[in-house]
């Protein structure tokens, strides 16, 4: 089997890339540790999380903090070792539990309309926790603002996109490739 964080065959890493990979690795295993106990026993706080590479901090997004504390001493107590002095609470409006099940409800009723009018492209939480953000069609894009500004009280942010295609197989990812990132 290949080894971890090897690249494609016929590709060399550069002595660089994998510098910055490896100053990543603490980040990365903070934002995870947060992320499990975030999708777990904090999910009604929960909103997100995002890497502040510049600053070395891992940016927890949560709609209690004074809650958050908690769930870093949670995460801390599952994964010894992590360090939690890099992390930075931010206040978010909504939890990405709220959030995903008004997207679900959006999605939902997207997919009871004929292909053909499907004017809804996707739909997700913003990176902050503020809200939604909607892709539609660009000829739909004003209805679908008049019509949609909030979906269970939680603000939409509608623009106009492209239908997403995927790709052709995984290996057209570059270094580092981070499961899941878009």
């Amino acid at each position: 089997g290949a080894s971890k964080g090897a690249a494609p065959a016929g590709e060399t890493l550069s002595p660089a890339v994998i510098a910055q990979s490896l100053a990543l690795q603490p980040l990365r295993a903070v934002a995870s540790a947060l992320g499990e106990q975030g999708r777990g026993a904090f999910a009604d706080i929960y909103s997100n999380l995002s890497l502040d590479r510049a600053h070395g901090k891992v940016i927890l997004y949560v709609t209690d903090t004074a809650r958050a504390k908690k769930l870093i001493q949670a995460a801390a107590h599952a994964h010894p070792g992590i360090q939690t002095s890099r992390v930075q609470v931010v206040k978010a409006a909504y939890s990405l539990q709220a959030i995903n099940a008004q997207v679900h409800r959006i999605m939902t009723a997207a997919a009871a309309v004929p292909p053909a009018d499907l004017t809804i492209y996707g739909a997700g939480p913003a990176p902050d926790g503020s809200g939604i953000q909607m892709t539609v069609k660009p000829e739909a894009l004003a209805h679908v603002r008049a019509n949609m500004a909030t979906s269970g009280g939680i603000p939409i942010t509608v623009s106009a996109g492209t239908e997403a295609t995927p790709a052709t197989w995984r290996w057209n990812d570059t270094f580092p490739i981070i499961g899941g990132d878009a």
